[in-house]
């Protein structure tokens, strides 16, 4: 009995399921060029002190460049300062780990590390 009651919520919430899941897609649009992915490129070690520019690029669902304003900003202010979030201009503050981000509007790139090191 308790396997049946079960199986009979399962098939109820499906429609539901099903439901949410179109949402979710279409909130994502049919735009060939929209914005499904960033690409990061960022130095592995730097000298406190140091400036680097921070690189990336937007991409679309078949992988290709899309012309996208990419921004930056730093997670671990204390070791990594952005000078210039539309431009990538960054700046080892302190030794350690430090973490940037890009974004093009509501997408995030995961955290990418740049150890700083004492020179």
């Amino acid at each position: 009995m308790v396997l049946v009651a079960a199986c009979r919520v399962r098939r109820s919430l499906a429609p539901l399921a099903f439901a949410a899941a179109l949402l979710a897609c279409g909130k994502l649009g049919t735009d060939p060029e929209q914005v499904v992915a960033l690409e990061v490129v960022l130095p592995d070690t730097i000298v406190v002190g140091d400036t680097f520019v921070a690189l990336g690029r937007a991409l679309n669902d078949r992988g290709d460049s899309v012309a996208a304003q990419l921004y930056w900003s730093a997670l671990d202010t204390a070791i990594i300062v952005v000078l210039d979030s539309v431009a990538g201009d960054a700046y080892g503050k302190a030794a350690g780990s430090g973490r940037l981000q890009a974004r093009v509007g509501a997408l995030r790139s995961n955290p990418q590390s740049v150890i700083v090191r004492e020179p």
